[in-house]
């Protein structure tokens, strides 16, 4: 009795009996939702006045310190206004519940207002695109990197919140099982990443990114290609010594295509289309490409039309390694020998990427 402040007996067992209502309580809760327990805890024993008095002043620095930190400010007329960090959410439904009163639709922690999917992440961050500087090629990456991992789940779309460690290490083992090169696997890990630390931020996860930390399943010699500069590939195209290799470096200069997708390429490739008039470049079924988006159709230059025409075959050098030696020859003997690995045939390419992607 002493330490519920009360000389009478029939208090004393009234408070206790209070007590174990709310103890019981808490024990249910903490079973469902720990963050709310914890939060409950915090408001045993105090009168109405002190949570009304918190709950102002929890209000107040909603006002204030959230906007402050980077998160928009809570508007219950915007739909668009994303919902409190956990903590805050369960201290508020907390300040309220012991209260008796209502909870605010908008403050409703995130498990009832419903996760985001990895496809309303992207869609999210696409819509965002002018406030996270994404360019076209990175809205691509992007989209890309989502698409393949909905194909390796083959699922329509998943929540971002239930994908594990495990999913993307059997992500990234799938991409390798496709053939996919580890740095173009990186490059779909990176995006992802984006992706979930969105949904990180509107949600408040507090788990670890799992598309974060996998350098270890990869080559660690493997080497990112830099692009070489217009003054430079000219030199190594006036320094080939057969015209089929200039060729190809035309090819690829023009199309950003891949050295395995150029060897396929033949006259027979050249398409008119009926309703246009213009004629493409169309890299069939039958080219060795990385993906579905290897099938596609360039439009082409008439000079590059001509030097296709006077080929029936890349028939001199029968590999796509065979014309990358050759390409490092040239390389030498333009006097570059002295650049490295990330300087080689398919730097071309990313040139070409870079060049359409400032035009």
């Amino acid at each position: 009795m002493k330490s519920l402040g009360t000389d009478s007996l029939s208090t004393a067992l009234m408070e206790r009996d209070r007590y174990n209502v709310w103890f019981n309580n808490l024990l249910m809760t903490e079973k469902s939702n720990p963050s709310l327990a914890d939060e409950k805890e915090t408001l045993i024993g105090l009168p109405d006045m002190e949570k009304r008095r918190i709950l102002e002043r929890w209000l107040d620095e909603v006002a204030t310190e959230y906007p402050y930190l980077g998160h928009p400010e809570w508007n219950p007329e915007d739909p668009d206004t994303p919902p409190m960090p956990d903590k805050e959410t369960m201290k508020y439904i907390a300040l309220k519940k012991s209260l008796g009163e209502e909870i605010s639709d908008e403050l409703k922690p995130v498990e009832q207002r419903g996760r985001l999917t990895l496809k309303q992440a992207l869609e999210r961050v696409i819509k965002e695109k002018e406030l996270n500087n994404l360019s076209d090629k990175g809205i691509y990456k992007y989209t890309r990197a989502s698409e393949l991992f909905h194909a390796y789940n083959s699922k329509k779309d998943v929540y971002v919140h239930s994908i594990t460690r495990g999913n993307t290490r059997d992500f990234i083992y799938y991409c390798k099982q496709q053939g996919t090169a580890d740095s173009t696997i990186k490059g779909y890990l990176s995006p992802l990443s984006v992706l979930w630390k969105h949904a990180r931020d509107y949600e408040d996860l507090n788990t670890a990114n799992p598309f974060d930390d996998w350098a270890d399943q990869f080559n660690k010699e493997s080497i990112a290609c830099q692009n070489w500069t217009k003054e430079e590939l000219t030199n190594i195209y006036n320094t080939s010594q057969h015209n089929q290799d200039k060729l190809m470096i035309y090819i690829a200069w023009y199309t950003g295509a891949r050295i395995d997708e150029i060897t396929d390429l033949t006259a027979d490739n050249i398409y008119k289309d009926k309703e246009t008039g213009i004629k493409y470049l169309y890299f069939k079924e039958n080219t060795q490409g990385k993906n579905k988006f290897a099938k596609r159709k360039t439009p082409i230059h008439k000079h590059l039309e001509t030097m296709l025409r006077d080929f029936t075959a890349f028939d001199q050098r029968t590999t796509s390694n065979a014309f990358s030696k050759a390409f490092t020859e040239a390389k030498k003997r333009a006097g570059y020998g002295d650049r490295g690995r990330e300087y080689c045939f398919h730097s071309i390419r990313g040139m070409t990427s870079t060049e359409l992607e400032n035009l």
